[in-house]
């Protein structure tokens, strides 16, 4: 294949050639010629015909009747305005300039003056001075005319202009002027900051500043490069809620011991200004915030606790009242009325429930069912019995059977079985009786 190809390359290349120079002879021919410069011909007529076409267009749209009603409106105006004297004199004036030389001198000096009259005006040093005003609202910088307005027994400051920034002192208070080494103290007319320092022979240099300071006992004006000035900020802090457990309160009640109030944290900063920008800031101090906790105290107090739960710790109510709270690992609490130290045994009766033996108030026996002298717990006293040492704890019971050989501060406890009743024996335990 690759022969092949090597044969026929050479063929294919003057078959091209030949192509080539046939294209050229008949691109030369007078015929293709001819038709070219049709061609080129036909464009350029054309665009004549287009251009008519754009030009009978334009005709008719200037024959339209807003077009028509314009042309009227235009040449009116202008033979109105021809008709005034004022353009009259204009072109007389313009017809006198064309045949006198000095005149068209004259008119070109007098728009020069009007022109370079703007910058000669007021050349005069009127140097506005760089204040730093500060009130007990804040700190503010006053860069030749105040763009605010402030009023007290001290100091007013204008938001209108004039030669210098209004910035009025009140008559007849002392003022402390402060400027380098020198200190002065002079007494104010109704005058401006300004004239003060022009009638004390003060001169304010070009990097100074004049610090105007209302918050002191006196109104106090120092003078420097850089001026430092205390800022106060206030942060609004909201209030925290504070909740205890209230022991006495019955569970799901809640009472507000303290009302809480929002309050605020004052900031302290030391500001630094040089020619009338804020340069650096420092924190000082930080108050306390004022907020107040809210207290809130939720009842803890209930009848029932779960047989598992033991005592965290007991709470005599102290004095000459007696009872107290118990306090259980639950965080419930129960009141009590009278504590009691009691020998307490314990009983079978038989069977896992004991449901064929009742006591002698009819009750059916069960865990928490105690045998007890009425004489001293009566009946369907609610008590909690708890050993001595803590050890065990029998829990909530009820006072509802008796016996014969449970006399004064003993009790009978009753079990489910034998083994609980061997296993539990005597002990001395407490017994607290229930509200």
């Amino acid at each position: 294949m690759k022969q092949r190809l090597k044969h026929f390359w050479p063929a294919l290349k003057l078959g091209l050639h030949h192509v080539k120079i046939n294209w050229q002879a008949f691109c030369c021919t007078d015929e293709v010629q001819a038709l070219r410069r049709a061609f080129r011909l036909f464009w350029w007529r054309l665009g004549d015909v287009i251009a008519l076409f754009f030009r009978l267009i334009w005709k008719w749209f200037l024959n339209t009747r807003p077009m028509r009603a314009i042309r009227a409106w235009w040449h009116r105006t202008v033979k109105a305005v021809k008709a005034l004297p004022q353009y009259q004199a204009l072109c007389w004036f313009c017809r006198k300039e064309r045949e006198h030389l000095w005149l068209r001198w004259a008119t070109f000096t007098v728009l020069m003056i009007l022109i370079a009259l703007p910058y000669c005006v007021g050349t005069e040093d009127n140097t506005q001075y760089t204040y730093l005003v500060i009130t007990d609202e804040g700190t503010c910088p006053v860069h030749s005319y105040p763009d605010f307005a402030y009023d007290s027994d001290r100091l007013r400051i204008r938001e209108d202009t004039g030669a210098d920034a209004q910035l009025i002192l009140t008559e007849k208070q002392p003022i402390l002027i402060r400027h380098g080494s020198t200190v002065m103290t002079v007494e104010s007319w109704n005058e401006t900051v300004e004239n003060l320092l022009d009638r004390c022979g003060i001169t304010v240099g070009e990097e100074e500043m004049v610090g105007v300071n209302v918050t002191g006992l006196k109104t106090l004006i120092h003078i420097d490069d850089e001026l430092r000035c205390r800022r106060k900020e206030l942060t609004s802090v909201p209030h925290t809620t504070h909740e205890i457990p209230n022991y006495l309160l019955a569970y799901g009640e809640s009472v507000v011991v303290q009302e809480g109030r929002d309050g605020v944290i004052t900031d302290t900063y030391d500001d630094v200004y040089r020619s009338g920008k804020l340069v650096a800031t420092e924190l000082v101090g930080r108050s306390d915030s004022t907020a107040v906790t809210e207290i809130i105290e939720h009842g803890r107090r209930v009848r029932e606790v779960e047989r598992e739960d033991t005592i965290a710790y007991e709470q005599p109510y102290g004095g000459d009242s007696e009872g107290g709270y118990l306090v259980f690992k639950s965080g419930l609490s129960m009141t009590y009325s009278a504590k009691h130290i009691c020998s307490a045994t314990g009983y079978y009766s038989g069977g896992e429930k004991g449901a064929a033996w009742t006591t002698a108030t009819g009750h059916a026996v069960g865990v928490g069912i105690i045998a007890a002298d009425p004489k001293v717990f009566p009946y369907h006293t609610r008590m909690f019995v708890q050993t001595v040492a803590g050890s065990r704890t029998y829990g909530i019971s009820q006072v509802e059977d008796c016996g014969g050989a449970v006399k004064g501060y003993t009790l009978d406890l009753w079990f489910p079985s034998y083994g609980d009743c061997v296993s539990w024996g005597r002990r001395n335990v407490y017994a607290w009786v229930l509200d």
